[in-house]
């Protein structure tokens, strides 16, 4: 299906979650101002002009409007359920597996057969390896991801917008930052991320409050839509995860920590797993 041409929004034009039309929010760089000249060494390095193409950039500003579509409808599912008793569904499915469940509700048993089957292009041997080279580069991998990734993240206002109005940043930093390194520390132990590991349970734990927020926050009038999009959208997501990966990367080459052109892939297959099972379309 070819992806439809935006036309810009007003930036104050709110309008309810039911009625949103995909408009480019008023966040977003004109197209004509990402189409600067790539210089020679970079173009070589990345193979192509780092600038986006109509289609790509269109692609980009749709997914600004995008959430979770399966953990959303989980979530529907749960709300109408009793909140209560289906996250205790939930954390017994991840725990021990939707077989295990009497009776399994089929939306939960729906939705843990899509995450319990890993994508095709998954390689568990490569992740390995970017979990050794992560382990590897010890306390200074841990430096760059709290000291660069994490807080030159929460400087910039597009994808914060959420942790701003929840009060995460505002009230609870020190915490925040805390259980975002606790979830990282799961998914690069060993095996981590196998079903049953702890980086997959924290992964869906964390999956299912990021759509209990984006619920809440879709339905605030002082969420604004023609500005922010769609709250803990698919591009504020996935740019978390390069957050783990090409900047923690990048940073650790500054530092004298290298990594061999397989090392990196690892490193990307690592959290390009992870960035799927957090429900991102990898």
């Amino acid at each position: 299906m070819p992806t439809p041409q935006l036309t810009p929004a007003a930036p104050m034009n709110k309008a309810a979650p039911s009625e949103y039309a995909p408009t480019v929010p008023g966040r977003v760089r004109p197209f004509a101002k990402t189409q600067q000249a790539t210089p020679v060494w970079l173009r070589l390095i990345l193979g192509r002009a780092l600038a986006p193409t109509r289609v790509e950039f269109d692609a980009a500003v749709a997914d600004l409007h995008i959430g979770d579509p399966a953990m959303d409808a989980l979530l529907d599912w749960m709300v109408s359920y009793g909140l209560g008793p289906a996250r205790q569904l939930f954390a017994q499915a991840i725990t021990e597996g939707v077989e295990r469940i009497d009776n399994c509700p089929e939306p939960l048993r729906a939705f843990f057969t899509e995450v319990d089957a890993p994508p095709d292009w998954l390689d568990w041997q490569l992740l390995s390896e970017g979990v050794g080279f992560i382990h590897g580069a010890g306390a200074t991998a841990l430096q760059v991801m709290r000291d660069l990734a994490l807080m030159g993240g929460y400087l910039l206002s597009g994808f914060n917008q959420a942790l701003v109005m929840t009060g995460a940043l505002t009230k609870g930093t020190a915490k925040r930052v805390a259980e975002t390194g606790k979830w990282w520390m799961d998914c690069t132990e060993i095996d981590g991320l196998r079903r049953y590991g702890p980086g997959f349970a924290s992964t869906l734990h964390v999956r299912l409050i990021h759509a209990m927020v984006r619920r809440q926050l879709d339905s605030r009038d002082d969420w604004d839509h023609a500005m922010w999009g769609m709250p803990l959208n698919q591009i504020d997501m996935a740019a978390t995860y390069l957050g783990f990966s090409v900047v923690m990367l990048g940073g650790l080459r500054k530092l004298g920590v290298q990594a061999t052109s397989r090392e990196a892939r690892g490193v990307m297959m690592l959290w390009s797993y992870a960035c799927w099972l957090m429900g991102v379309d990898t």
